[in-house]
């Protein structure tokens, strides 16, 4: 049943390319986005993509499909103001994919709010650790499985220490 609902959803997008054509010649450009912006609106009713936004990109939709045919997973990431935040990732994934899907997720957020804050990302990864079950994930090249990391867990993030702050580190005029 899943696959038929598949099939008619690529079936109904397919028609909408041939709409397009069709129209490309006699509509102006806004009323064809308008008319194609109505059609995704029909598909989005659809039970298999109803939890999907209006505006969505591409790889909200790839990451949604890799979600329902059990190719992906969804961690949580709890930030310091406790929100969570949930970030779809392959399965297979690494640190590093989750840490640019984070920043993407992010993006993506604030953009839809409305805020044009710019985020230093290089500032926010020198300066925390992402966490999970008290093991800091040091390793960007490790794959989420080597830490333990399945389906639905959540990672914090923790503050890293300066030099100074180094437990067993001796400070300039100890040695």
């Amino acid at each position: 049943e899943k696959k038929e609902n598949e099939l008619v959803g690529l079936e109904e997008l397919k028609e909408t390319g041939q709409i397009v054509q069709e129209m490309e010649g006699e509509l102006p450009h806004i009323d064809v986005m308008a008319r194609i912006d109505k059609q995704i609106q029909e598909l989005l009713k659809d039970p298999f993509l109803c939890d999907l936004q209006s505006g969505i990109s591409l790889e909200e939709v790839q990451s949604q499909l890799a979600l329902e045919q059990g190719r992906a997973m969804t961690i949580k990431i709890r930030r310091f103001d406790n929100e969570v935040i949930p970030v779809v990732v392959l399965q297979g994934a690494t640190v590093n994919d989750l840490i640019k899907a984070f920043e993407r997720e992010v993006l993506r957020r604030c953009k839809r709010s409305g805020k044009t804050t710019y985020i230093s990302w290089r500032y926010v990864w020198r300066t925390y650790w992402l966490v999970y079950n008290h093991q800091k994930l040091s390793n960007r090249g490790a794959k989420l499985a080597s830490y333990g990391i399945s389906n639905n867990e959540e990672l914090n993030f923790l503050k890293r220490l300066k030099r100074e702050d180094r437990p067993g580190r001796l400070l300039k005029g100890q040695r």
